[in-house]
C-alpha cells in the first residue's frame, strides 16, 4: 500500500484450448480415442480433462484383457496458437488370462450347460467383447427354454496381479418359467417361437403377447 493509495496488479495468463488428441504406443486395441470418448476438442484446457482421458484410455485396454497396461500423457502446448495437442503414450503389457469363471445366483439349469455356450474358457486370453457376447449366448440358452425374464449379468471381475489372470463372476437368475400352449389349433413349436416375440424380446409383455395373438391369426389366414 503506498501513501497515494492502494494499487492492485493484475497478472493475466492466456487460455489454451485442446486441438488434437493421439494414441501412440501398443496399439493393440481397435477403437480410436475419438470412439472411446467424447473428445473435449475446442474447449479450455485442463489438467482434469487431460486425466479423465486417461482413465477412459486405460479402461479400454483393461477391457480388452490388459490390465497391466501402463497410459502417459504427454501434453505439448502451442504458444503462438494457444492450441494444445495431448498424445497419450501405451504400454499394453501382457493379455490376461482367464483363471476361472464361476456361476452364481439362482441358475436353475446346471452349470456345465451354462458354461458349455460360452466362448471363453479358463486359460483363455480375456477380452470384454467376447464375455459381452458370451452374456448374450447365455441369455438366448434361457430364453430358448422358456425363462424369457431370465436376468443375467456379470456381477465381477478380478485381477490378480502377480499371476496377471482373472476371475470371473456371473450372477444369474432364472426367473420364471413360462410355456406357451396353442388350443384349437396345429403349429410346429418353431414356427410359434416366430409368431410370439415373447421369445425374441425375452420379455412377458401383454403388448407382445397381443402381438403374438395377431401372428398367429394372420398365420392361418394366409394357411386357409
Amino acid at each position: 500500500i503506498r501513501e497515494e493509495g492502494l494499487v492492485i496488479t493484475f497478472k493475466l495468463t492466456p487460455n489454451f484450448f485442446f486441438a488434437d488428441f493421439r494414441i501412440s504406443g501398443d496399439l493393440v486395441i481397435k477403437p480410436t480415442i475419438s470412439n472411446l470418448v467424447q473428445l473435449p476438442i475446442g474447449e479450455i484446457y485442463s489438467h482434469k480433462a487431460v486425466e479423465d482421458l486417461s482413465s477412459s484410455v486405460l479402461k479400454a485396454y483393461r477391457d480388452a484383457g490388459y490390465y497391466r497396461a501402463a497410459v502417459h500423457p504427454d501434453i505439448q502446448f502451442l504458444q503462438e496458437s494457444h492450441l494444445v495437442n495431448v498424445n497419450y503414450r501405451a504400454q499394453a503389457g501382457p493379455r490376461a488370462t482367464i483363471e476361472k469363471i464361476e456361476i452364481t445366483g439362482s441358475p436353475q439349469l446346471d452349470v456345465k450347460e451354462i458354461l458349455a455356450v460360452m466362448k471363453l474358457r479358463p486359460g483363455r486370453s480375456y477380452r470384454g467383447v467376447k464375455l459381452r457376447k458370451d452374456l448374450e449366448r447365455i441369455r438366448k440358452l434361457y430364453s430358448g427354454r422358456g425363462f424369457l425374464n431370465a436376468n443375467i449379468r456379470l456381477e465381477s471381475i478380478h485381477f490378480e496381479e502377480k499371476t496377471n489372470t482373472v476371475q470371473i463372476t456371473i450372477l444369474v437368475d432364472s426367473g420364471s418359467f413360462v410355456y406357451i400352449e396353442l388350443a384349437g389349433g396345429n403349429i410346429s413349436r418353431k414356427t410359434l417361437r416366430q409368431l410370439i416375440p415373447i421369445y425374441e424380446e425375452a420379455s412377458i409383455d401383454p403388448d407382445l403377447i397381443e402381438e403374438g395373438r395377431r401372428n398367429i391369426e394372420d398365420f392361418f389366414k394366409r394357411e386357409g
